[in-house]
């Protein structure tokens, strides 16, 4: 039965002579590569590594969880509902969040096989630094101009850094900018 860990597990061991004998922690590299294949199933290689970019951005930053199980599946109060949400919409969309390799007679479909692989490819090359990153800055925050008729709310805190298939890329103002920005729409 073709499952994501099986998934893992072969792609791990087909990058062993690239990544060589290093520990990844599967359970990291699971919550990665259904984040990419989640967020940007139909987008380009380079869509998927960019949306793996933006999670290890926040676990850069002093602002976020450590890992990307704990960045991936954080909540947050939202600043316009007060509800609490997560950060992508995956984890909180009230759909079943479970990969489906094989249609209802058990064939593959190569399709899903096909991105969730190179969603744990770019998954496991990014985490290990070994590929670089497709927008030039640091970017935490992401959304689909495909999905979403007008930009998020948020925003217009975040300056655009690039856009791949049908994301755009934001890279955090500064604080500065922000309180000017404030200041000026008084």
């Amino acid at each position: 039965m073709m499952t994501a860990d099986a998934i893992i597990a072969a792609m791990l061991v087909y990058l062993s002579p690239i990544v060589g004998d290093v520990h990844l922690d599967t359970k990291q590299i699971r919550c990665m590569a259904d984040n990419a294949y989640f967020e940007s199933a139909l987008e380009s290689r380079i869509g998927k590594r960019q949306v793996v970019y933006a999670v290890m951005d926040r676990i850069a930053s002093k602002h976020y969880p450590n890992t990307p199980c704990e960045v991936i599946w954080q909540k947050a109060r939202d600043k316009r509902s007060g509800r609490v949400v997560s950060q992508f919409s995956w984890t909180w969309d009230g759909r079943v969040d479970k990969i489906k390799f094989t249609d209802k007679k058990g064939a593959v479909r190569p399709s899903v096989y096909r991105n969730y692989a190179m969603a744990v490819e770019e998954a496991v090359f990014v985490m290990l630094g070994l590929k670089d990153r497709p927008c030039e800055k640091t970017t935490t925050h992401y959304w689909s101009h495909i999905a979403l008729k007008k930009p998020p709310y948020w925003h217009k805190d975040f300056h655009v850094a690039c856009r791949i298939g049908g994301h755009t890329f934001m890279t955090a103002k500064t604080a500065r900018e922000r309180s000017v920005a404030v200041a000026t729409s008084d």
